[in-house]
């Protein structure tokens, strides 16, 4: 069921590391949204492309000194299940969040998104 994956898959050689977001997160969207990540190690930079509403196209090459350094995100998503307020200590977690990588650089304010993630937290045990 490697097809059915929403999270991206990475090819890695000795000196590539290439990424696209996967067909089904591109359907779940009716492909209006997708990015694809290359690293290549021997021309020292990185491409970010995203496409955004079926037309529009955006690609972006980040040489490797220009990079600060990678900012790794998890924002929890709140619950809105009553019950969980009556059985959990944790009621206001929901028990999934978004995990965001983005890059920061040195020259600009802003942060480059690469992925974001939406993925259950790991449980505890119970009792």
């Amino acid at each position: 069921m490697a097809s059915l994956n929403v999270a991206p898959r990475f090819s890695i050689t000795a000196d590539r590391m290439h990424g696209c977001t996967p067909w089904l997160a591109r359907c779940l969207t009716l492909f209006s949204y997708g990015r694809c990540l290359s690293i290549s190690k021997n021309l020292g930079h990185l491409i970010v492309s995203t496409r955004r509403f079926w037309i529009s196209q955006t690609v972006r090459v980040i040489n490797f000194d220009r990079i600060s350094h990678i900012v790794y995100r998890a924002q929890t998503l709140p619950s809105i299940a009553p019950w969980r307020y009556l059985l959990s200590d944790d009621a206001a977690s929901s028990g999934w969040a978004f995990f965001i990588v983005s890059l920061a650089l040195k020259d600009e304010q802003d942060e480059v998104p690469l992925f974001t993630v939406w993925q259950a937290q790991p449980h505890c045990p119970d009792w």
